[in-house]
């Protein structure tokens, strides 16, 4: 019973505040996820190669599980688009779109680019002190995905400058050729954000209805996905679409809790689909999607982070399960998060990793290093996020 009046008290909450805190929840969730996920490629590359297993369990078969979610990078990445197409989306939908859409191209760039940018400085700086421990690392444990990080990076400040300012933002970033891997992207953020206002302005403009929009939008999501050769950008306007829904029919997110958790379940299946877990999805699906150009896993990656936010949507008693301060508090720190711990990663952690295992065995050495330099690492995404409150309370007054 207490548990249904907290689901009212949360239903009613939500009707006096625009907020939804849940949101916050699960992307700070996704945020976690791609921490975990990179520090699983650092440490045990035999998920995602031939070998050496460093701990077979982990790499052999949690990685070839459904339960790969919890750490499944990728999936989560998606996720974060599907989610910035509904924030962008839904205040415009609520207020029948009474407001200037033109200022938001500059405004998210205004928003995105300071704690990016102070993050390719930070990495610029450990590049020139030779803080870079990722390359002896890998040699050791053979982690292919930490060999490619600061490979071939330029020492001119200069061309950190630019590449935080600029290229990061309007041409894509390969992971072998950056200063921080993560924000190749940001790319697709900015990009996907201006596909969102353009529709939202070409909506606006021509005082499209709402029943025409629905006739519109799968025209417009194979027109994404074809321009785009893949399904990056698809997440983004399914986000847009789902915004349109909640606010214009209510009706499509009231369905049992029965059904809810089943395409929940559905949902965790998609986004653990990986090379490693489901051999016949490659087999039969893999030269599919690659002759139209696409990458094969990101269909189950977008689509599995479209419906799972339509179930957070559709769900009062998980919408109230994410509405746990800590996990709220760790969606407003998961921008910061997510475009600083790579970094730290290669560098601080990496260092720990070396020294401990001058004393300790390979596993245990892996947990010391993770779990004594995460205070370390909060510090750094603190620092990050006081950037990330400016660079909002800027684009705010633009």
């Amino acid at each position: 019973m207490s548990n249904i009046l907290n689901i009212r008290s949360l239903r009613d909450t939500q009707q006096k505040h625009e907020r939804m805190d849940y949101l916050d929840s699960l992307r700070g969730l996704a945020s976690i996820a791609v921490l975990l996920w990179h520090n699983f490629l650092a440490f045990f590359p035999g998920a995602v190669t031939s070998g050496p297993y460093h701990a077979r369990f982990l790499e052999k078969h949690l990685y070839h599980s459904p339960f790969a979610v919890l750490f499944a990078g990728d999936f989560a990445v998606f996720v974060f688009f599907a989610l910035s197409g509904f924030v962008l989306s839904i205040g415009h939908f609520k207020k029948n779109f009474s407001a200037n859409l033109t200022s938001h191209f500059f405004k998210r760039y205004v928003r995105l680019m300071p704690p990016a940018f102070f993050s390719v400085m930070v990495a610029y700086f450990i590049i020139l002190f030779g803080w870079k421990y990722n390359f002896i690392v890998a040699q050791e444990d053979s982690s292919w995905w930490l060999a490619l990080m600061w490979k071939n990076v330029s020492t001119n400040m200069l061309d950190a400058i630019n590449y935080g300012l600029i290229h990061i933002w309007f041409s894509p970033v390969g992971a072998d050729a950056s200063y921080n891997s993560n924000l190749g992207t940001l790319y697709v953020e900015l990009m996907g954000s201006f596909g969102i206002f353009l529709v939202l302005m070409l909506i606006q403009y021509f005082s499209v209805n709402f029943k025409s929009r629905l006739c519109l939008y799968p025209i417009i999501l194979v027109i994404v996905c074809y321009l785009s050769g893949g399904y990056d950008y698809f997440s983004f306007f399914c986000g847009l679409i789902l915004a349109d829904l909640y606010v214009n029919k209510p009706g499509f997110f009231k369905i049992n809790l029965f059904c809810c958790w089943g395409i929940c379940a559905f949902a965790i299946y998609l986004g653990s689909i990986n090379i490693g877990n489901l051999p016949t999805y490659n087999h039969y699906i893999d030269p599919l999607f690659r002759s139209m150009g696409f990458h094969p896993l990101s269909a189950p990656w977008s689509f599995g982070a479209v419906v799972l936010l339509y179930v957070v949507l559709s769900t009062d008693k998980l919408k109230y399960l994410l509405q746990n301060h800590v996990l709220v508090k760790a969606g407003e720190y998961s921008f910061a998060l997510y475009i600083c711990h790579t970094i730290f990663l290669c560098s601080v952690t990496c260092y720990a990793f070396l020294y401990f295992t001058k004393h300790f065995s390979y596993n245990i050495s892996v947990l010391l290093s993770f779990s004594l330099t995460l205070p370390l690492l909060l510090i750094f995404v603190w620092l990050v996020r006081k950037v990330d409150i400016w660079a909002v309370n800027v684009s705010r007054k633009l």
